[in-house]
């Protein structure tokens, strides 16, 4: 454990002289076609105009239409997000009615 004058000679030595905080980034957000996959932890998705397979971790629990948050993972996508019920994506209700806004849905 370092002291507070550890931490601080830490922080010089690395340039972290501002704030620590890392960037936030904006959110990735696709919409789920209604496209089946046979294998239970992809799902189709259409995203930036083109569709794109996202690896989840449980297929059921997306619905057509859906948004799904995503991350980028190596040369594809992973889901960022597990919903908590099925066809219910996970944010509050402001959060949902900007997202339709931005995605021109009703």
């Amino acid at each position: 454990m370092y002291g507070v004058v550890g931490v601080e000679k830490m922080r010089d030595l690395l340039g972290l002289n501002g704030s620590t905080e890392p960037p936030l980034q904006s959110r990735q957000v696709a919409i789920k076609t209604t496209r089946r996959i046979l294998n239970p932890r992809l799902i189709d998705c259409q995203y930036n105009h083109e569709r794109i397979l996202v690896r989840v971790r449980d297929q059921s629990l997306y619905t057509p239409g859906m948004f799904v948050f995503i991350r980028q993972e190596g040369n594809g996508y992973a889901e960022a997000m597990k919903p908590k019920r099925k066809g219910v994506p996970n944010v509050t209700p402001e959060e949902l009615e900007l997202l339709k806004r931005e995605h021109g849905r009703s």
